[in-house]
C-alpha cells in the first residue's frame, strides 16, 4: 500500500471512530448531550479552518522533530470551548504520532458529517481573505445559481430535500489572485494563475 493510500485509509478509520462515537450512538453510556455534539463539530470545523489558513501551524504540526506535548498544548490553546472528547481524540493522535494526519482526518470526518446532515460544502480558495461584503455577494450568487439549476432540472426538482450549503474560505499562497471554487468533484478555477496558464497554451 502506498504512503498516500495508507494515510487516507488510516485517516478514514480515525474519522469514522470519532463520528460513530459522537453521532451514531456507539457509546451512549457516557451520556453525551446535543450541546456536546454541537461543540465537537464546532471544534472540528475550527481546526480545519486553523490548519487550512495558517501554514506555519500546519507545518509545525506535521514536523516530527517538534515535541508532541507542545503540539497538543498549542492546538488546545487555540480551540475555543474545546470539548473533552475532542481533546481526548487529539491526545490519542499525539500518543500514536498521527497528529500529522489531522487535516486529512478532518476532511474524512466532514464527509461523514455532511452526508448525515445533507450538507454540501463549497470551498472558496483565495490568496488573501475575502471581505465580508464580498462573501455575502458570492454566497448569494452561488445559492441563486444552484436554486435555478434545481428548478430547471427535472431530475432534481423532485429530490426529497435540498442540501444545506456551508461555505469554507481557505487561503492558498499559490494563487496569484482571483478565486478557486470547489464543490465535491466540481472545480471552477477563476484564479489569475489559471488564466495565465491558459493564455500561455495559445502562445
Amino acid at each position: 500500500m502506498s504512503k498516500i493510500n495508507y494515510k487516507k485509509t488510516l485517516s478514514a478509520k480515525y474519522a469514522l471512530s470519532l463520528f460513530e462515537y459522537a453521532f451514531l450512538g456507539a457509546d451512549r453510556s457516557s451520556g453525551i448531550d446535543e450541546a456536546s455534539l454541537l461543540t465537537i463539530s464546532e471544534n472540528i470545523r475550527f481546526l480545519q479552518y486553523l490548519l487550512s489558513t495558517n501554514k506555519e501551524i500546519q507545518i509545525l504540526i506535521e514536523n516530527p522533530a517538534y515535541p508532541v506535548d507542545l503540539k497538543l498544548n498549542l492546538l488546545v490553546s487555540f480551540i475555543p470551548n474545546i470539548n473533552a472528547i475532542t481533546k481526548a481524540f487529539l491526545q490519542i493522535l499525539g500518543e500514536r504520532n498521527h497528529l500529522s494526519y489531522l487535516l486529512s482526518i478532518i476532511e474524512e470526518y466532514n464527509l461523514l458529517f455532511n452526508n448525515l446532515n445533507n450538507i454540501q460544502t463549497i470551498k472558496i480558495i483565495s490568496r488573501v481573505p475575502v471581505e465580508s461584503a464580498d462573501k455575502i455577494n458570492l454566497q448569494n450568487a452561488i445559492e441563486t445559481y444552484l436554486n435555478n439549476k434545481i428548478a430547471n432540472d427535472t431530475k432534481l426538482v423532485n429530490s426529497s430535500k435540498p442540501a444545506k450549503l456551508v461555505f469554507d474560505y481557505l487561503i492558498d499562497d499559490n494563487i496569484l489572485g482571483g478565486l478557486v471554487i470547489v464543490q465535491g468533484f466540481t472545480k471552477i478555477d477563476m484564479s489569475v494563475k489559471y488564466k495565465i496558464q491558459e493564455f500561455l497554451k495559445i502562445l
